[in-house]
């Protein structure tokens, strides 16, 4: 798992952070606010850790991260398919849903490039 987050404001927060997960097949977000049309008959227990988590529905989600340089253009990316598991420790996206919306992690330079160029920055933290 890599601890690179992207805020959605300027000031680090974890709560409005995500971890871009190389492990996790799923993505699991802890704010009902976050979700644009949770189907709440998606519920289930899934296994997280050495311990489980009450998923409470699943939607798409739109994240508007911070963007490389300063532009003030907001881009979007939707995530399809993200658990709402009220009360998970962190936010986590999954990598492979991030292919899946053609955006791609460059851990050695931070940023997440689409179509070969830089399309956010990435901000590392040990040990989130």
């Amino acid at each position: 798992m890599a601890n690179f987050t992207s805020s959605t404001l300027k000031t680090f927060r974890k709560e409005d952070s995500f971890i871009i997960n190389t492990s996790s097949q799923i993505s699991v977000y802890n704010n009902r606010d976050w979700f644009d049309q949770l189907d709440e008959n998606h519920v289930k227990y899934i296994k997280a850790g050495i311990t489980g988590a009450d998923v409470r529905g699943i939607s798409t989600i739109t994240l508007r991260p911070t963007l490389a340089g300063a532009s003030p253009i907001r881009k979007e990316i939707l995530i399809r398919e993200v658990r709402y598991i009220p009360g998970f420790h962190t936010n986590i996206v999954s990598a492979g849903a991030m292919r899946e919306a053609g955006l791609f992690p460059d851990t050695e330079l931070n940023v997440v490039r689409r179509n070969r160029d830089i399309f956010y920055n990435l901000t590392y933290h040990d040990r989130l």
